[in-house]
């Protein structure tokens, strides 16, 4: 249905840019609502209080379910854990929401020159030269230290013309 709307040439495009602004908006309605539910019924049915959470000081604490452990800083997902606290008669805490993502692959296409210090990478050396072509060397503690240190600097504006004013 929304596919079909760019191609219906009789509309002018500003009214077929609002007509799918607003089938969207609606859509995004139906599906929120059909989550909602979904989490409900898991929240109702299968989350069960005091095996896989407790209602602690008016806030549900998640338990660890190989240790047993309260698990203070964790939450539930996708509603889930907004469902329990309605379960529970309690204030509705709104899941924090990430704004943005990168994966590994793409944070290193960033850069043009990778390194770093590790005791472990010598174990994944194989999956770094792999996925990310990157080269893992071994230097033993007992080698000199060829690093050089330079002093920071601190760039307090960017002139129009693209040169920085630096402090040293």
């Amino acid at each position: 249905m929304i596919d079909s709307l760019p191609t219906a040439k009789h509309l002018p495009l500003k009214v077929r840019r609002s007509n799918e602004i607003q089938l969207r908006r609606q859509l995004s309605r139906r599906y929120n609502r059909i989550s909602q539910v979904y989490q409900s019924l898991r929240a109702n049915t299968l989350i069960r209080k005091d095996v896989d959470y407790i209602v602690d000081d008016g806030q549900i604490q998640l338990i660890d379910q190989h240790t047993g452990r309260v698990l203070t800083e964790n939450r539930y997902q996708q509603g889930l854990h907004i469902a329990l606290e309605d379960k529970e008669g309690l204030t509705v805490l709104h899941e924090n929401e990430t704004m943005a993502e990168i994966s590994v692959w793409g944070f290193i296409q960033l850069y043009s020159n990778i390194s770093g210090l590790t005791g472990t990478a010598m174990e994944i050396k194989g999956e770094l030269f792999h996925y990310y072509g990157l080269y893992t060397v071994k230097i033993h503690p007992s080698h000199p230290i060829i690093r050089s240190d330079y002093n920071s600097k601190l760039y307090q504006k960017t002139d129009t013309a693209g040169e920085e004013d630096s402090v040293d």
